[in-house]
């Protein structure tokens, strides 16, 4: 134990005394929107952002937000995020360090770790709020970011996009769930699998696995015209259900995105193994490699 650990107590427990008086606002607030009535929740995130617009920090509003939020959940889901959900929200949503060069605050985040059936969900509803009220701040929508709920599987992440979207859109926020890739070999179906996930896209809240966004992000690097990219709005935040899962255990397996090259013959060994040859030379650092020859083509790093 560091010596001033005994005069000023661990991080832990100095951790512990923020988060416990933060807790005691949002719940001396309680009352406060009890009796809100269903327009009132709107209006109210909407003076959030007025308020963060005008200089006001979101630590600042935090207990009214969090407040908010847990009413908005009872009215919709018909449970009453207990003082432990509330705990773990905070401390998800992070303690602020400083100020970046670019002015932007600076937080630790930290992983919460919850027992099952402690509530996760209600507790990624909450996070995602706080995040949403940030990330769609500006006064113009355009400008808004999207805050991203990425889940382990398919159908964990749609039972969670429709089951806290009333929450939301009673918010005032706008919430979807963002398929994986259609398996389908019709046409019809792959162009409704990209129309749905460019919708989910544009919402305040999406619910994805990671996989799906992260293959969503690659292919969009490979689309020349934006009108074309399934995600057109900017990342704001992620919010990782089973973060032990993702950085672990799936982070042993690249997520790599294959397609035809422009130009190459893929049935051409020997334009493949040039090609492979160029990769290799590439990842261990030959620095100035070139090939040409390649129907045309040039590799440069």
């Amino acid at each position: 134990m560091a010596v001033s650990d005994l005069f000023f107590g661990s991080y832990t427990i100095r951790n512990k005394k923020r988060i416990k008086k933060i807790v005691d606002k949002v719940n001396s607030l309680s009352d406060k929107y009890r009796s809100f009535d269903t327009s009132s929740f709107k209006n109210k995130t909407i003076e959030f952002r007025e308020r963060l617009r005008n200089g006001e920090t979101i630590e600042s509003i935090l207990p009214e937000a969090l407040s908010l939020c847990r009413e908005a959940i009872y009215r919709k889901l018909n449970m009453y995020p207990y003082d432990t959900q509330i705990e773990a929200s905070v401390a998800m949503f992070g303690n602020v360090l400083g100020q970046t060069s670019d002015n932007e605050i600076k937080r630790e985040r930290i992983i919460a770790e919850m027992k099952t059936g402690e509530g996760k969900t209600l507790v990624q509803i909450l996070v995602a709020y706080l995040n949403a009220l940030e990330a769609t701040k500006d006064e113009n929508p355009k400008n808004w970011k999207s805050v991203h709920v990425m889940t382990s599987n398919d159908a964990l992440a749609k039972r969670d996009a429709f089951s806290n979207k009333e929450v939301f859109e009673l918010l005032g926020l706008s919430c979807a769930f963002a398929p994986s890739k259609s398996k389908s070999n019709k046409l019809s179906d792959r162009i409704d699998n990209i129309k749905v996930k460019r919708e989910a896209y544009n919402c305040d809240i999406v619910y994805a696995t990671t996989s799906t966004i992260a293959f969503d992000y690659l292919s969009d690097n490979t689309i020349l015209n934006p009108k074309d990219k399934i995600i057109n709005r900017s990342f704001g935040y992620a919010i990782i259900d089973e973060a032990d899962d993702l950085l672990i255990d799936q982070a042993i397996n690249p997520l790599i995105l294959t397609g035809e090259i422009n130009g190459i013959n893929s049935n051409n060994n020997e334009e493949k193994k040039a090609i492979y040859k160029w990769a290799t030379e590439f990842l261990y650092g030959k620095i100035g490699v070139r090939m040409e020859g390649l129907q045309g083509k040039v590799f440069d790093r």
